[in-house]
């Protein structure tokens, strides 16, 4: 196992998703409140990764009519439902995405409440020393008027064996979660919300 000096930082640089993405050979999960970040930011990469032989995208996103969505909103003091629009905003650019690629993006709801964001490469079975992944952990939930990007974000490589623990977790977090939220058709969902 190689070793490697290990920068955990309070904000990574705004590249990093697009070039853990753009290194992706099998897989992509995301864990997000709203995913606009890595959804908006990461647009080509996606498709480009989408349009490899077995590739596979999956999301999990906090579904907006369920009590958890409006806390979060309430928490954030979002007064004018900028994360419900960035929900939105993502929803139509999964299906641009989806249009683009010819991929299969795989999408799913989540009630709980959010405490961090995932964008995970290369872990979906047995992670290797390509797994990767950034793991943002939100605040402080009774920090109000707090954002989620504004909590410990840090990149973890499963290369790296003080990583093991860290990574481990959060891949059965994202595991047990895909496996409790609610598999969306992208079109139903454009639909339900007025935007097709």
């Amino acid at each position: 196992m190689r070793k490697r000096i290990h920068r955990i930082s309070g904000i990574l640089n705004p590249e990093t998703d697009r070039l853990l993405i753009k290194e992706a050979k099998r897989s992509v999960q995301i864990f997000s409140l709203n995913g606009l970040g890595p959804i908006y930011h990461c647009r080509e990469a996606i498709i480009s990764f989408l349009r490899k032989k077995d590739s596979i995208l999956q999301i999990i996103l906090l579904d907006p009519d369920a009590n958890t969505f409006r806390e979060r909103e309430v928490l954030e003091n979002d007064s004018v439902h900028r994360i419900y629009t960035e929900w939105k905003a993502t929803l139509c650019i999964l299906k641009d995405i989806q249009l683009d690629s010819n991929g299969t993006v795989k999408l799913k709801l989540h009630t709980d409440i959010p405490d961090r964001s995932l964008v995970i490469i290369d872990a979906l079975n047995e992670p290797d020393d390509y797994s990767k992944m950034i793991i943002n952990y939100y605040p402080d939930p009774k920090k109000s008027g707090v954002r989620g990007y504004m909590g410990g974000q840090f990149l973890s490589e499963f290369i790296l064996e003080r990583d093991h623990d860290s990574f481990n977790k959060n891949r059965d977090f994202f595991k047990e979660m895909w496996k409790k939220a609610v598999t969306k058709d992208i079109d139903n969902l454009l639909k339900h919300h007025n935007l097709s």
